[in-house]
């Protein structure tokens, strides 16, 4: 590999480490593999974070965002349409939901990678919110926070939620006695 300066050489190593945990998943992560895809020393991914969690998160934030940051740029000009493509199910988006669910996973035991899990879910609801907002001639509801983390929670799950140390149960039983009262017509 020819000479990096200090900024490329992190930024080398983190390109490395979103390939393999797009590809392989962020459980595969190991600064080990990551030095031998990248053609570096161990040392050196060492030298330019502080732990093998830092690199994961900060992989998984990347990744995140680009993926969000995709989807928020196609729009349909329908409300439905767009929100369907952030919490719909697509074989494009395999690589993603993967890579969210491994995140998840990982969240619960290592508080670097729950602060990361969090910044996302917080980008993902401030789309969400976006959408919304530019759809409110077509939205009966004015509280676009309130539906956007009601549209969270049912992708994600309240429980997903307070693991993560959402921990508003106010809010919570509110959503929840809503969206009973709108499926049931209440």
């Amino acid at each position: 590999m020819s000479y990096l300066n200090k900024p490329q050489r992190e930024q080398h190593i983190l390109q490395v480490a979103k390939t393999i945990a797009l590809n392989e998943g962020l459980n595969t992560l190991t600064v080990r593999k990551i030095a031998a895809v990248a053609e570096i020393s161990i040392g050196q991914v060492h030298h330019h974070f502080s732990s093998i969690s830092e690199l994961k998160a900060q992989a998984f934030l990347e990744l995140a965002y680009e993926n969000i940051a995709e989807i928020h740029q196609i729009e349909d000009g329908d409300v439905v349409s767009n929100l369907m493509r952030i919490f719909s199910l697509e074989d494009s988006n395999i690589p993603y939901i993967r890579l969210w669910n491994s995140a998840e996973n990982m969240s619960l035991e290592d508080p670097i990678m729950r602060a990361a899990y969090k910044q996302a879910l917080f980008y993902w609801h401030s789309v969400v919110c976006d959408w919304l907002a530019r759809s409110q001639h077509a939205i009966k509801n004015p509280d676009i926070q309130g539906m956007a983390w009601r549209l969270t929670a049912v992708c994600y799950g309240f429980e997903n939620l307070y693991n993560l140390e959402f921990h508003d149960l106010d809010f919570y039983n509110l959503q929840i006695k809503t969206a009973i009262k709108e499926i049931i017509g209440y």
